[in-house]
């Protein structure tokens, strides 16, 4: 039998397409296509999303949220620092009101400073080293719900 360029478009053309797809759901599965500005917490009742924004550099995590006018409930900012370290924390410039979260390097909370104070200079340290700190707003939805012990899920954080 002699294939034609019909016989054959119509037989690899679904061949080849469900391969294609096949393979991209396998690699949707992969942590490597993890977006980075989405945040999980898991309290014990419940399953808190945010969008995070990320300060990773020098220059990111000194600006932090300084100067922001608003910050919505479901957002925040995650500083990734490249050490496990005693972090230390302030306000100054920030004008909207944060809980400051700090989560050692499997994702577990340690400390959380609620309502720090807009403008403040006062130093907020973490009680052990760390290597991220996350900032939401304090009276955010569930904010509340956040306790020490709890675990934060994110591309940047390797849990065991």
């Amino acid at each position: 039998m002699i294939w034609s360029v019909v016989s054959l478009r119509k037989f690899a053309l679904p061949v080849f397409s469900g391969l294609f797809i096949y393979v991209n759901i396998l690699n949707a599965s992969d942590d490597s296509f993890c977006d980075p500005e989405n945040l999980e917490i898991v309290t014990t009742n419940k399953l808190l999303l945010y969008k995070v924004e990320i300060a990773d550099t020098v220059y990111k995590r000194q600006k932090g949220l300084m100067n922001r006018k608003y910050l919505p409930s479901n957002r925040g900012m995650l500083f990734i620092f490249d050490r496990l370290h005693y972090a230390k924390m302030w306000m100054k410039n920030t004008i909207v009101g944060l809980d400051i979260i700090f989560v050692d390097e499997l994702g577990i909370i340690t400390k959380i400073v609620r309502e720090a104070e807009p403008f403040s200079l006062e130093i907020h340290s973490s009680n052990r080293p760390v290597k991220f700190v996350l900032e939401v707003p304090s009276f955010g939805k569930n904010s509340d719900l956040i306790n020490v012990g709890n675990s934060i899920s994110h591309c940047n954080i390797e849990s065991e």
